[in-house]
């Protein structure tokens, strides 16, 4: 269900964030430039994007899951858990992307298209809300 797909992402946050400490920590010694690109919401099956297959059903949940008013709070969870480790003080993140149609291989886009109601795309709010709230 969505809930359990909530559920498990938010369970993920905290290994998340100790997997790019990790690769901050790896690059440090070598002083190499480090970014993080792709932050967004990459939520769909691996085998789809490995080779084009899906399971019945599926995207249509994770579409659902992207669209959900829940996934404002997932978002902002995770950068807020990514400042708390203090990622964006040395290192610049990039959310991928701005605009993109949902599909089998991820809804990416903070917004489905160009019309689109930004009252109404919890994702760019979410996107919108952090910047505000952390501006330099």
């Amino acid at each position: 269900s969505v809930d359990e797909l909530f559920d498990t992402c938010f369970k993920s946050i905290p290994g998340t964030v100790d997997e790019i400490k990790n690769h901050i920590k790896a690059v440090s010694n070598h002083s190499l430039p480090i970014t993080f690109y792709e932050l967004g919401t990459g939520i769909s099956e691996s085998e789809t994007i490995y080779n084009g297959e899906e399971t019945p059903g599926a995207t249509e949940k994770y579409v659902a899951m992207n669209r959900h008013p829940k996934i404002q709070t997932l978002i902002k969870k995770f950068l807020n858990e990514l400042k708390k480790a203090d990622v964006f003080t040395k290192y610049p993140g990039f959310y991928f992307s701005s605009m993109s149609r949902p599909s089998k291989y991820g809804s990416w886009g903070i917004l489905e298209d160009m019309y689109q109601d930004t009252s109404k795309a919890p994702k760019y709010q979410a996107v919108q809300e952090f910047i505000q709230q952390n501006r330099l």
